[in-house]
């Protein structure tokens, strides 16, 4: 059986990659994808120093460092990765991994974690912490980008495009069981536990 695991980007080791890192000791074998891949030398073994392969966002300019500035092109990036070899796709999002596409005759798991903050419930505090809450940078493409990409529109659009994408669901988050439940409950997706 061939796997694939999606995740969003490898930038840091913080809570979503020690997830990521268990299931890839579950699936050794599997092949890693991820939007980009930026993760210090010194972390690779965490995901058993597997080649990562990247999206056409891992070579847009500042995608080190500015890498959330990308999110309103993070769903066309992640449905071009091709799973067409895979029997197993397991997705591991916070944001837009469980968007890959994948066809009837393969199984598609997302482990979902709790959404991005800066795209849902502090998005005001990211745009004040960046100076794009005010003047004339709250109309620069930055402050626009967080404000209307990464705001309602982006949310709605993903939560009713991409999520009937994966067959099943799970957490590891108490709480967020209603949240998929909810953003859920009008596609194909079943969740496994909370």
């Amino acid at each position: 059986m061939r796997v694939a695991f999606v995740h969003e980007w490898l930038v840091t080791y913080a809570g979503s990659e020690r997830v990521l890192e268990q299931m890839l000791k579950s699936f050794p074998e599997a092949d890693l994808f991820c939007l980009i891949d930026f993760l210090p030398p010194a972390d690779r073994f965490r995901v058993l120093n597997k080649p990562v392969r990247t999206t056409f966002i891992q070579r847009l300019p500042f995608a080190r460092t500015k890498y959330r500035q990308y999110l309103p092109l993070m769903p066309l990036a992640i449905e071009q990765l091709d799973m067409s070899g895979y029997d197993l796709v397991i997705s591991s999002n916070h944001a837009v991994a469980k968007g890959v596409i994948t066809g009837p005759d393969q199984v598609h798991i997302c482990m979902c974690y709790s959404p991005i903050r800066y795209a849902w419930d502090l998005q005001h505090q990211y745009l004040s912490e960046l100076g794009l809450d005010s003047g004339l940078k709250a109309g620069s493409p930055s402050g626009c980008c967080i404000r209307c990409g990464y705001g309602c529109p982006f949310r709605k659009r993903c939560r009713s495009f991409h999520c009937h994408f994966p067959i099943y669901c799970a957490s590891n988050l108490e709480g967020l069981q209603t949240r998929i439940d909810g953003d859920l409950s009008a596609g194909r997706c079943r969740v496994l536990c909370s």
